[in-house]
C-alpha cells in the first residue's frame, strides 16, 4: 500500500477555561490535568497519525502540529496573525455548561479564517462529563456548524470521551484536502 506523507498545522480555538490544553494533552499523551491551561503564550504539540484511505489504496502519514494559545481576548489580539498564519485546520472548543463560550467561537473562527482562509473546522463541546446542566441549545450548535460547514463532537478531556475521534475527524478532513488524490491513468491524459 502506498504511503503519502504530509504535515498539518492545527490551531485550537476558544475562550479561556474551555479545556483546549486538556484536550490536546488527552489526545497527544493520554493524560488529564485539570490545571493544564497555559498561563502565557502558546504551546505546540506534535503527533503523528496514519490515516487509511482504503478507497484509494493508500495511507496518509500525517505529522500534526497542534497549536494551543491562551484563550484571553487581549492575548488573542496580540498574536492572532502569527498564530493563524499557515493553519490547515481549526479545532473550535466550547464548554457545554457555558453558552457564551459557544457564541465566542464565531469570533474565533471568523478571525482565523480571515487570516488562514476557508480551512476545515471541527467543533468540540468539551466537559460533557460534568454534572452541571448542559445549557448549549441544539439550535445554536446546529447554526454554528452550518455557518462554518463543521462537524461536532461532545467530548470530555477528563474521561477521554470522543477526544481521539474529534481530532481524527479534523485530521482526515485536512488530509483529504492536502493529498492529491488521482488515478495513475490521469497522469497520461493530454
Amino acid at each position: 500500500m502506498r504511503i503519502e506523507k504530509t504535515k498539518a498545522k492545527i490551531c485550537m480555538l476558544g475562550d479561556a477555561t474551555v479545556g483546549k490544553t486538556s484536550l490536546v494533552n488527552r489526545f497527544a499523551f493520554d493524560e488529564f490535568n485539570k490545571n493544564a491551561d497555559p498561563d502565557f503564550g502558546e504551546i505546540v504539540t506534535q503527533k503523528k497519525m496514519l490515516i487509511p484511505f482504503i478507497e484509494r489504496g493508500m495511507d496518509v502519514e500525517m505529522d500534526a502540529e497542534i497549536y494551543d494559545v491562551i484563550g484571553k481576548l487581549d492575548f488573542k489580539n496580540l498574536v492572532k496573525d502569527a498564530y493563524f498564519f499557515n493553519a490547515d485546520g481549526f479545532l473550535a472548543v466550547c464548554d457545554t455548561s457555558n453558552e457564551d463560550s459557544l457564541d465566542g467561537l464565531y469570533d474565533w473562527i471568523d478571525e482565523g479564517r480571515r487570516i488562514a482562509g476557508n480551512i476545515p473546522v471541527h467543533v468540540l463541546l468539551n466537559k460533557s462529563d460534568l454534572k452541571k446542566k448542559k445549557i448549549i441549545r441544539d439550535y445554536h450548535l446546529t447554526k454554528l456548524c452550518e455557518d462554518c460547514d463543521s462537524l461536532y463532537n461532545y467530548t470530555s478531556a477528563k474521561s477521554g470521551k470522543n477526544v481521539e475521534k474529534g481530532f481524527t475527524q479534523l485530521i482526515e478532513m485536512i488530509a483529504r484536502q492536502q493529498v492529491n488524490f488521482f488515478d495513475e491513468e490521469d497522469l497520461w491524459e493530454y
